[in-house]
């Protein structure tokens, strides 16, 4: 008698008793356990990036790039670039193909000087945000470092530079420190050559003798 198979139980098509089931012990005659079905999670594409341009700008606003100035012609410039690769009917908020923007990209780089940084390259969709970027000036010093070169009041100074305390410079208790257990160590390769070190001697440097006198 034929015999119609469900998975693992086996019915007769003649009988429908509850005898006519039969099942079978998986594990008994299966060398691996089943496989549990796992749904992938779905990632949204626009929280990743999101989260990933916050990461960004979170490090900092003055990354290592070059200071850009845009010429006071630049939209003319950018005017003569577009009409040279994509023809004299263009629109501006039109999306633009990705070979478009190569071409368009490395023409303003030869004629400006300037290019995309690979982290602002999927903001640039179509000719208005090339315009825009180009237009907008990059600043390689900071804020702090923009305020010594403004008209400052005079009862407003801006010290930019560190004073650091060492031997032959500071005269003002005879070259004796106020913190003779405290060395300033200058660890940054950066200002190493910038800055002079000072390497504290508890002993001879202590601004009181052991009587409690005051060397000065």
């Amino acid at each position: 008698m034929a015999s119609l198979r469900v998975g693992y139980i086996y019915k007769t098509p003649e009988l429908f008793q509850k005898s006519s089931f039969i099942c079978h012990n998986i594990f008994r005659y299966s060398s691996k356990l089943p496989k549990k079905k796992v749904l992938k999670e779905t990632i949204k594409h626009r929280n990743l990036i999101s989260s990933t341009c916050q990461s960004l700008a979170d490090r900092g606003f003055l990354r290592s790039q070059k200071a850009y100035d845009p010429p006071n012609d630049v939209e003319s410039k950018l005017s003569d670039i577009c009409k040279r690769v994509l023809g004299l009917n263009y629109n501006v908020e039109e999306e633009i193909t990705i070979k478009n923007k190569y071409l368009l990209l490395n023409a303003c780089f030869e004629e400006l000087g300037h290019c995309v940084p690979n982290s602002d390259l999927f903001k640039i969709n179509n000719i208005a945000k090339i315009i825009e970027f180009y237009k907008t000036p990059v600043k390689t010093i900071t804020p702090y470092e923009e305020l010594k070169k403004q008209n400052l009041p005079p009862n407003l100074h801006v010290q930019q530079d560190y004073v650091r305390f060492t031997e032959d410079t500071s005269d003002y208790f005879k070259g004796i420190t106020a913190f003779p257990k405290s060395s300033t160590i200058v660890t940054s390769l950066k200002y190493k050559s910038k800055y002079k070190g000072y390497k504290a001697d508890p002993i001879n440097n202590a601004p009181f003798d052991k009587e409690g006198h005051y060397k000065g």
